[in-house]
């Protein structure tokens, strides 16, 4: 057996292989193998990693995103699950907002101003963005890299500026 990035050959039984490390794959692609990868992938978190990863991002965002960006992925939950988790929780608050206090928002609407046109306008477009505001979130998420790559780029060449 040949291993599918690098043909190296591989002995029988190896789960790993030795010269790219990727892992074997035996599995037949079927609808119960994806549903099982989509499980794990998903619902398979380490109990603690969460918590450290919310816990250290408050503490010192800089140390986990750096490390993230250098290889560390043992330790924290990956990025794009744990932006999963947040608009998750985002997406449940919203509609219990919405659900069962859409009274609050008409106090804040009128809390603003007191013309009827206008609290209409604001009642529609705040629950558009309430409504769509998961969608919103994973349209930013481009735009948000994007950022994230130009600030660590200008971080780093002052870093190094500096030490030189």
């Amino acid at each position: 057996m040949n291993c599918k990035n690098c043909e190296e050959t591989l002995a029988l039984g190896t789960k790993y292989c030795p010269e790219c490390g990727a892992k074997v794959l035996t599995n037949r692609l079927t609808l119960r193998y994806l549903l099982s990868e989509i499980y794990h992938a998903f619902f398979s978190i380490d109990s603690n990693k969460p918590v450290r990863t919310f816990i250290d991002l408050l503490k010192k965002p800089e140390q986990v995103i750096g490390g993230y960006i250098d290889g560390v992925r043992k330790k924290y939950i990956h990025a794009f699950g744990y932006f999963t988790i947040a608009v998750t929780f985002s997406s449940i608050f919203y509609f219990i907002f919405l659900k069962f206090f859409p009274e609050t928002l008409d106090g804040m609407l009128m809390f603003q101003n007191n013309n009827v046109a206008q609290m209409e306008l604001g009642r529609s477009i705040f629950r558009s963005v309430f409504e769509y505001q998961t969608l919103m979130f994973f349209a930013f998420v481009p735009m948000l890299a994007l950022l994230s790559w130009i600030i660590f780029f200008l971080t780093k060449r002052n870093t190094i500026m500096q030490n030189t």
